[in-house]
């Protein structure tokens, strides 16, 4: 297990030293998230945007209220939007937390840059292919919520993943 974590970073599923670490960790993509889809849990709503985790990965989802089309559902399952990963995602502001601007795509990816006014975001080819290198951010709704230092990209741990 040792040698996956150090070739391919950690899986996020039922790692729970991340939980507890303030430092950076790299972690792998979760394959059957990105071909299979993720399956969602409402987490709550925060700044006119409803909150949704992945209960295998920990990614999570940002809708604007007003265009939330799984709003009347506690879990859904979602494949990813493979379009906006190839050619960025078209995000917009949602607030300022920590030293960070949170912004959201309508596909519902959210990330944390220290960048103000960033209208589209695109993952680089060192997080698509090394995986994410995340650092804790802040602990908030029973989870730890951990970004990508390279990218911004957002994962949730809660209890579902320890």
């Amino acid at each position: 297990m040792e040698m996956l974590c150090t070739l391919f970073g950690h899986d996020l599923n039922g790692c729970d030293d991340l939980v507890l670490s303030n430092r950076r960790t790299r972690i792998r993509h979760i394959l059957g998230c990105f071909f299979g889809g993720h399956t969602y849990t409402f987490l709550g709503s925060r700044n006119n945007h409803d909150e949704y985790m992945c209960t295998r990965c920990g990614h999570p989802l940002l809708f604007h209220k007003e265009e939330n089309t799984f709003s009347s559902r506690q879990t859904f399952k979602k494949k990813v939007r493979y379009l906006c990963n190839l050619f960025g995602h078209k995000v917009h502001p949602v607030t300022q937390r920590q030293s960070f601007w949170e912004y959201a795509c309508f596909c519902g990816h959210s990330f944390l840059k220290k960048e103000r006014e960033v209208r589209k975001i695109t993952h680089p080819l060192a997080c698509l292919f090394a995986g994410h290198f995340i650092e804790k951010i802040e602990d908030r709704r029973n989870c730890s919520e951990f970004s990508c230092t390279v990218c911004g990209h957002t994962f949730l741990l809660g209890q579902t993943h320890v």
